[in-house]
């Protein structure tokens, strides 16, 4: 509970209220404006809390599962599950913004913080798709038999993959694999020399 200086506060009143009695006597339609905004502005307030509310528990709960669900089960994914997982965070991403600019000002930190929350899961699963794709590069490069389900649905870019290997050109090899992956040339020589 907030504590008030009741002694404060009556002497405010004390010498403060005859001004304001006479003020809001003398500008009574003033007045009644800024006591019917003072109303409005909370009727609006109470408008954005329920908003806010509702808006809370869907983007939170699907922020949950996605923290929890997806970010603690990386192990098991496929290319084409995590691509999924970022199709679908780029369109909420992409929600978010569209509700930003189309809602009133009161929501915009709400917005701002809800991206920034969605970009970090984002940057998550690519980073983590990155990394998978070039260990299963690695592992193709190492064995050219070798198949595995994690690019299942993606058989084009196996292929190209394959192909540049067999070739035998190093440079395209690299070029493709830091396209792809994002890994620094570096470590790309390092790895597949």
């Amino acid at each position: 509970m907030v504590w008030f200086p009741v002694k404060s506060m009556i002497e405010i009143i004390k010498t403060q209220g005859p001004v304001v009695i006479k003020w809001v006597h003398d500008y009574w339609k003033s007045a009644s404006k800024i006591i019917g905004a003072a109303g409005s502005a909370g009727k609006t307030i109470q408008w954005y809390r329920k908003y806010k509310n509702k808006q809370l528990g869907t983007l939170k709960n699907q922020y949950e599962y996605y923290e929890k669900q997806v970010l603690g089960h990386f192990s098991g994914c496929t290319r084409k599950d995590l691509y999924q997982y970022i199709l679908e965070i780029e369109k909420t991403i992409q929600q978010i913004e569209q509700e930003q600019q189309s809602n009133m000002f009161l929501l915009k930190p709400f917005y701002g913080q809800e991206i920034r929350k969605w970009n970090a899961i984002f940057a998550q699963i690519t980073d983590k798709m990155s990394v998978k794709d070039y260990q299963e590069y690695l592992l193709m490069y190492n064995n050219p038999d070798y198949e595995n389900g994690y690019f299942k649905g993606f058989d084009a870019l196996t292929g190209k993959f394959k192909s540049i290997a067999a070739s035998g050109d190093m440079e395209a090899l690299y070029r493709f694999i830091s396209e792809k992956t994002g890994m620094p040339m570096e470590k790309i020589k390092s790895d597949f020399s």
